[in-house]
């Protein structure tokens, strides 16, 4: 299995949303997060929405991986 990871921004820039394909793996994601959001840093908020790709051995337990480890880059509650 990959891991592939795309961001789009929306029009109104205030949307980060990511399509995730493939194995979580947490080193990856990291590098992901710290390429797309320094430009996100110095907004005073935004919306976040992540789609996880209908792919074999994606469960939801890998789900609450991608969640809790976003949450912990952005330093969020």
């Amino acid at each position: 299995m990959i891991d592939i990871i795309r961001r789009m921004i929306f029009e109104d820039g205030k949307v980060l949303a990511f399509r995730w394909e493939g194995k979580f793996i947490k080193k990856s994601f990291e590098n992901a997060m710290d390429e797309f959001l320094p430009e996100f840093r110095n907004r005073d908020h935004f919306n976040i929405y992540i789609e996880v790709a209908d792919i074999e051995g994606m469960d939801a337990s890998a789900v609450c991986r991608i969640l809790n480890s976003l949450q912990a880059t952005l330093k969020i509650c």
